[in-house]
């Protein structure tokens, strides 16, 4: 643009008090991110690139123009307080589920961990209240001991109580970290 050329706008906002009138030569045409958006449907799974991590989740891109985020609780199933730096990486390809768009705040939300299989789900078909575990010792703390389930991506807890019938704080000492245990 330059001084003195005349152009088409459209008028955007009055502000009547201020004595103000903004105007757009943008808002002439269709906002191309609502033709973009529109090809998404909540609920589907579509590829993605992951563009940026944060503290509290990734940036991932679906296609020029139109990024979302996966918030840190929609990256995984087990880990919970866990940076998402350790989960995903830039420039990574993954599959994402869209669970919410808005379009007047131009946000998608994805999920990571919609795309992957629910661990709790086949661990409630493996196993169910009575089965006998197998696992490893991975902390110890003043009312119980936390345990790697083997082969399942989970920690359990024993509480000091479920040690021994005796349901002494003692028992703990009977324990040491990455000791085996049933």
């Amino acid at each position: 643009l330059s001084i003195g050329q005349s152009i088409q706008v459209k008028v955007t906002k009055i502000e009547p008090k201020s004595k103000k009138i903004s105007v757009s030569v943008k808002h002439l045409t269709e906002d191309p991110y609502s033709k973009i958006i529109n090809k998404y449907e909540i609920g589907k799974t579509y590829p993605a690139t992951i563009t940026k991590v944060q503290d509290y989740g990734c940036f991932a891109k679906l296609e020029d123009g139109l990024e979302g985020l996966i918030h840190q609780s929609e990256l995984s199933w087990t880990k919970k307080n866990v940076h998402p730096g350790k989960i995903l990486s830039t420039s990574q390809k993954v599959e994402v589920e869209l669970l919410e768009k808005n379009i007047e705040k131009r946000r998608l939300s994805l999920s990571y961990k919609n795309t992957l299989p629910n661990p709790w789900t086949q661990f409630i078909k493996d196993h169910k209240v009575g089965d006998k575990c197998e696992g490893t010792i991975k902390n110890i703390t003043d009312y119980g001991l936390f345990v790697s389930i083997k082969n399942t991506e989970f920690d359990g807890l024993i509480h000091y109580k479920d040690l021994s019938w005796s349901e002494k704080e003692s028992e703990l000492e009977k324990y040491k970290k990455n000791q085996q245990i049933k």
